[in-house]
């Protein structure tokens, strides 16, 4: 009677099925931003500590997501203070994408951690870091988490029409970063970037006007008419 789905998905389908019921194909955003959860208070301003703390929290596997560039990128920065960690892959796992000896120093690996250890690594974070999905009809879900803290974000895109690009558009600290353009000077953009937003935080309000379609209230009212609709018509 009723599908729900992404935005994406729901504009794939109506491009590859366009004499489909197209009424009864509901798009939905992901129901995950939720600043609430997340303290609002400042972390260290700039200039104030020893280095700068990257966090990227998620898992990297081929058919997703390729870490090479990133690492080069941060590797770039290794002399500046700026260090990156993965929450959620083994160092040893990165053979397949990267020799182990180019790996920076300045990037260190956690694991698979409980949930509560890998949130606790990103609200201690000065900047949130995503690595973009290969595939462009999938967003990956830690963006809205990421959204929800209020941190700058680098965001590291494998594809000029990444689908992370239009829900950031409109988020004050971001920064897109593009693999396969020179590493050097996009180094020097993430450097400079880092250093001049470490310590910045939308506010919570800012978060849910802006992002309030991906919020569990919103999502939820869609469901309910979605299901009142079904029922009204039998």
């Amino acid at each position: 009677d009723a599908v729900i789905t992404t935005p994406i998905l729901r504009d794939q389908w109506l491009l590859d099925h366009p004499d489909a019921a197209s009424e009864k194909i509901i798009s939905m955003e992901f129901p995950n931003v939720n600043p609430s959860q997340y303290s609002t208070k400042q972390v260290m301003e700039s200039g104030t500590r020893q280095g700068y703390s990257c966090v990227f929290a998620g898992g990297i596997y081929r058919a997703a997501r390729n870490p090479a560039y990133t690492f080069k990128l941060f590797g770039a920065l290794k002399e500046t203070g700026i260090n990156l960690s993965i929450v959620g892959a083994e160092k040893e796992n990165m053979r397949e994408f990267i020799a182990e000896e180019e790996i920076a120093s300045n990037i260190s690996f956690y694991g698979r951690l409980p949930l509560q250890e890998a949130q606790r690594h990103m609200e201690q974070a000065d900047i949130l870091v995503n690595i973009g999905n290969i595939m462009t009809n999938q967003v990956p879900s830690k963006i809205f988490e990421y959204i929800s803290q209020g941190k700058p974000i680098v965001n590291v895109c494998v594809n000029h029409n990444c689908p992370t690009l239009p829900y950031l558009e409109k988020y004050p600290y971001v920064l897109n970063l593009f693999e396969g353009k020179d590493v050097d000077e996009q180094a020097q953009k993430l450097k400079e970037f880092i250093r001049e937003y470490a310590g910045k935080r939308v506010s919570a309000e800012y978060i849910v006007k802006e992002y309030e379609t991906c919020t569990a209230a919103y999502c939820a009212q869609q469901m309910l008419a979605a299901i009142r609709d079904v029922v009204s018509k039998e």
